[in-house]
């Protein structure tokens, strides 16, 4: 099992985990709540093992939801049409509904799509398993650990905001400021579309991207140099595989023996829920248009870079797991955080921020994607119609001194900002740890404003 975890003032209990009274659902729950053990969330209600003889059904729910810090609802095809109803009505757990603020509920769906959830639900993150054998989608289970960390945060921010004028509240950490940025390397790739104007989309985010990154005054200046571009709009489809290889080569050789590197791969393009980078034209399209992950992480292996960071703005993003976990999948790369890599290159952490969760669709405008627009929106100090609530929640966040902005705080608000957009769209960052640690990671941007 792993580290318990500490469990905040106030709560009794981690999780509040509830279900319809059929046997199969209570096999749901009994494996969620063995799930939660595993993570190291030890304490948790299940009404099944918890609650007294006797007692009243009202009087446990409520002991349930009052004493629990995530309340847990099992949603399967039984509990939708015949148990929905009865839970929406408790006024507690209104309570919880209409402010999602609070971030406390997280459903967890089997065989029920996304759009077949209660309507009160909608936009609200959970967890979706759709195979007969759900207890082995490992990906999806590996996503409860990190949501859970996610949840976590936002009430912390939420307290933080709360006692903001609190003199006693902890100091905010010092970042990094003078990071050294000549060694920085990148490579933004752009994909063939399934049609001549999403190819362009594709490409406009990578012009904005490479436009950022060169900025000196909002970003660092890398030089021209040391960005190299794989574009769909310049090549045939069958040329981009190979394409991508030969950048990732040279970089490779640039990077090789120089200290304090950083390595960047932006990635605007198609994927699929298995895995597949459609760089060269539609999803499930010719076999030679996919680029398979693990065949981008054989390459990306030669690359020994201090710190990488892989930006990825398609859908089912999650799902890329560009930094390996451990030994559970074929290929390790290298570990997320603090590990030395598989092939004993001097990668120090490895980052990944996705445009959607691994379950999620990721969605464009006109002419640009939702994601990567946001992205260059925060670090402008700009915002779209409607947001500057986000943007100025964004920026009161951040310490008056820092002359930089770190890229859990820009993430932050790229998440909200699509979210506002998208509300079935949310980016997520991984790992995912607290300030003291991520401070070690370059800061993202100069802030200008």
């Amino acid at each position: 099992m792993a580290e318990l975890k500490q469990l905040p003032d106030g709560w009794t209990y981690f999780c509040y985990i509830i279900h319809d009274e059929t046997e199969d659902a209570s096999k749901k729950a009994y494996f969620v709540l063995n799930k939660l053990e595993e993570f190291g969330y030890d304490k948790n209600y299940l009404k099944d093992r918890d609650a007294n003889a006797g007692s009243l059904e009202i009087t446990v729910h409520f002991d349930g939801l009052e004493k629990s810090l995530f309340v847990i609802v099992i949603l399967t095809p039984g509990f939708v049409t015949l148990v929905w109803n009865r839970y929406r009505s408790n006024t507690a757990l209104f309570e919880i509904l209409k402010d999602p603020r609070t971030c406390r509920l997280l459903p967890i769906a089997f065989g029920i799509k996304q759009d077949q959830w209660p309507r009160e639900l909608n936009g609200i993150e959970g967890l979706l398993l759709m195979e007969s054998d759900w207890e082995k989608e490992s990906k999806v289970w590996d996503q409860l650990n990190d949501i859970l960390r996610d949840k976590i945060e936002c009430i912390n921010e939420n307290r933080e905001s709360e006692n903001s004028g609190d003199q006693s509240a902890p100091p905010e950490i010092n970042v990094k400021e003078n990071y050294d940025y000549k060694h920085t390397y990148v490579l933004l790739v752009a994909a063939v579309g399934a049609f001549p104007e999403e190819t362009d989309i594709f490409n406009n985010d990578l012009e904005l991207m490479k436009a950022m990154f060169e900025n000196e005054n909002i970003y660092v200046g890398i030089k021209s140099e040391n960005i190299h571009t794989v574009q769909g709009k310049d090549c045939l489809a069958t040329e981009m595989n190979e394409k991508i290889k030969k950048e990732i080569e040279d970089i490779a050789k640039n990077i090789k023996n120089k200290t304090n590197t950083l390595f960047i791969f932006y990635y605007s393009e198609h994927h699929d829920e298995f895995g597949n980078m459609w760089v060269g034209g539609p999803v499930h399209s010719l076999p030679e248009h996919s680029l398979p992950v693990e065949t981008l992480k054989k390459d990306l292996c030669t690359v020994d870079a201090t710190n990488m960071l892989f930006i990825l703005d398609a859908c089912y993003s999650g799902k890329m797991e560009m930094g390996a976990k451990g030994n559970k999948y074929p290929i390790v790369l290298w570990d997320l955080w603090d590990k030395t890599g598989a092939k004993g290159n001097s990668t120090k952490i490895a980052m990944q921020w996705c445009s959607s969760q691994p379950y999620q669709q990721s969605f464009y405008g006109d002419h640009l994607s939702y994601f990567t627009s946001a992205i260059v929106n925060a670090v402008n100090g700009t915002c779209f119609t409607g947001q500057t609530h986000i943007f100025e929640k964004f920026k009161s966040s951040l310490p008056t001194d820092t002359k930089v902005i770190t890229l859990k705080k820009i993430h932050n608000c790229v998440r909200d900002s699509v979210q506002s957009r998208k509300p079935k769209q949310k980016p997520f960052l991984f790992p995912d740890h607290s300030d003291e640690k991520m401070k070690s990671f370059p800061p993202f941007a100069n802030k200008i404003w």
